[in-house]
């Protein structure tokens, strides 16, 4: 990621890398993501037991929440390669979608218990 953040855009037509004060505020939203990561790991798991019809319906679940969690991971991505001010824009809408998405998360885990 350093190397990424390391390069210099010349070109205004050309998107900028997230400037070091924001560093502070994304890394917890990346943490945030792989945790996320390792929750829906754990949840898929969990479809693969159960009734055909419960199996399905878990699946169904999750596939709605790994897009959401793929739609947050792409969001972020755009965020860290934007200038300073708009990323600051975004952080928090993003920072909103992830708890949202953390707790539909332990909801569709609490149901597969």
């Amino acid at each position: 990621m350093a190397a990424a953040l390391a390069f210099s855009a010349c070109d205004k037509d050309k998107e900028r890398p997230v400037s070091g004060a924001l560093e502070p505020v994304l890394a917890p939203m990346d943490a945030k993501v792989r945790e996320l990561d390792k929750k829906l790991a754990e949840l898929r798991k969990k479809t693969e037991s159960g009734t055909v019809q419960a199996r399905e319906e878990a699946q169904r679940k999750l596939r709605v929440l790994e897009d959401r969690h793929d739609a947050i991971k792409k969001k972020l991505d755009e965020i860290k390669a934007k200038s300073g001010n708009a990323a600051a824009a975004a952080e928090t809408g993003l920072s909103d979608a992830l708890d949202e998405l953390d707790r539909a998360a332990d909801h569709v885990a609490d149901q597969l218990k």
